[in-house]
């Protein structure tokens, strides 16, 4: 088994640019330490699991998409942990029931009529608005928003509040 073999200092070496390199252009803005150590998990288990050669460059490529793979992971957790966690999420509570804003969107209660008095009412809110509640609806993270629409993660949060606000006022209407 791979698992007896000793590590050299060649292997370590390449293989820890090899993370390196991947989480630099990855940009995920994650914890380094957490990727680095995300990044030689995913490395020793390909290590163990890859039936040719190790270091072809077909192993160099299949290594780089398992630990390009286990970021994604990381992000997708990372982000499911803030939407739900945020004082500006969706999902925070607003009465004292606990009923959580999210619970206002189309698809959650099934009723038609509301949907479309809460989508047209959410398109008044302007093109941009409009645009960060459709990608919110479709379950994308806050980064993907922000890199699918070009904005300033600074910019993006504030919104984010603003809409917050609009769905209180659209709950008091």
């Amino acid at each position: 088994m791979n698992m007896l073999i000793q590590l050299s200092t060649w292997e370590i070496s390449n293989i820890s640019n090899l993370i390196n390199s991947i989480y630099e252009t990855y940009d995920c803005n994650l914890d380094k330490s957490s990727c680095l150590t995300i990044g030689w998990i995913s490395y020793l288990e390909c290590r163990n699991l890859y039936p040719y050669s190790l270091f072809s460059d077909d192993f160099i490529q299949y290594v780089s998409e398992k630990i390009s793979a286990s970021f994604s992971n990381l992000r997708k957790d990372r982000s499911n942990r803030i939407r739900i966690t945020s004082k500006c999420s969706l999902y925070s509570t607003f009465n004292e029931n606990g009923e959580e804003l999210i619970n206002f969107l189309p698809g959650n209660n099934g009723c038609f009529e509301n949907s479309v008095s809460l989508w047209d009412y959410a398109e008044r809110l302007g093109n941009l608005k409009y645009k960060i509640l459709k990608l919110m609806y479709h379950k994308e993270s806050d980064l993907e928003i922000i890199e699918t629409l070009h904005l300033c993660p600074d910019d993006y949060f504030v919104i984010k509040e603003q809409l917050k606000e609009d769905f209180l006022n659209y709950i008091n209407i």
